[in-house]
């Protein structure tokens, strides 16, 4: 797709009321460990933090290190919107314990030098866990050059469902016991659930319910939990987040998805006089 393509926008009830029209397929979500930052009421003017979600990136490495220009990146949303009133956790996906350890490392460092959890504080560090950070001010991401590597799957969500979804790693206490202040920066887990899933063939912008704009340029799964809330999926995340009941793979060794797939013109049916988007696409300099 070149810069200058529009992708149709598709709300979430819309994706939600459409599982319930059509065959679906019921799928498992992986237990996954996860890096998460509770992002306090920063009482500074209330402005989003931008921060990147690249699903895919090209870098220039050099002599081990991360060099000072990325080629091209395809986001999910530029930038990803992350409300500063209290009310949103963000999340680094596929963190193993030992990359959970140095992350804990770092952000206490630099909320200590910070002298508190301040923007700017922020900023620093999920510039320097996943490698990247976004400049508003030409639009691009940009390498973070002291970095302890590239996690590029970040995202947000309101506490309440963090809380339903995920379970500390080492203990069985369910997060719903647990008050809001009391949720730190740390390692969690994904828990095992089950969803109806479909597929949609063709790329779209999706109306998240915190009311930020995510793309998904190619074929992409949606996932519909037993509390009627919506997740949309990339393609290359699919594997590492959910499989079959029978634990199998939703990808199989001939690259083609295994679930029931539908064109994004046949969602739009559902969903009269959508608008659109262009899509991002973030060109660094070679």
């Amino acid at each position: 797709m070149s810069p200058e393509t529009e992708l149709p926008v598709i709300m979430n009830s819309t994706l939600k009321d459409f599982a319930g029209k059509v065959p679906v397929q019921t799928v498992v979500s992986v237990r996954t460990g996860r890096f998460a930052v509770p992002i306090p009421n920063l009482d500074d003017g209330g402005e989003p933090l931008l921060l990147p979600n690249a699903k895919e990136l090209r870098a220039i490495v050099r002599s081990g290190k991360l060099g000072t220009s990325i080629t091209s990146s395809t986001a999910e949303g530029m930038p990803q919107k992350v409300p500063t009133d209290g009310s949103d956790v963000v999340v680094i996906n596929n963190i193993s314990k030992r990359q959970a350890a140095a992350m804990k490392a770092i952000y206490k460092e630099i909320i200590d030098e910070h002298r508190g959890v301040t923007r700017e504080a922020l900023v620093e560090f999920f510039g320097a866990v996943t490698g990247i950070t976004y400049d508003s001010a030409t639009n691009q991401i940009k390498p973070v050059e002291d970095n302890i590597g590239i996690h590029g799957d970040l995202f947000n969500m309101n506490m309440n469902t963090f809380k339903e979804r995920h379970r500390f790693f080492t203990s069985d206490l369910e997060l719903k016991h647990v008050r809001d202040d009391e949720i730190k920066a740390g390692f969690f887990e994904k828990k095992r659930d089950t969803y109806k899933a479909y597929a949609i063939s063709g790329g779209f912008t999706r109306l998240a319910e915190s009311g930020s704009e995510l793309q998904y340029p190619e074929t992409a799964m949606i996932a519909v939990g037993r509390d009627g809330k919506v997740s949309a999926i990339h393609a290359n995340d699919i594997s590492v987040s959910y499989e079959t009941e029978d634990g199998k793979l939703l990808i199989g060794e001939d690259k083609k998805l295994q679930l029931p797939t539908y064109p994004v013109g046949q969602v739009l049916l559902e969903q009269r006089g959508a608008p659109k988007r262009p899509q991002t696409r973030v060109v660094g300099e070679e």
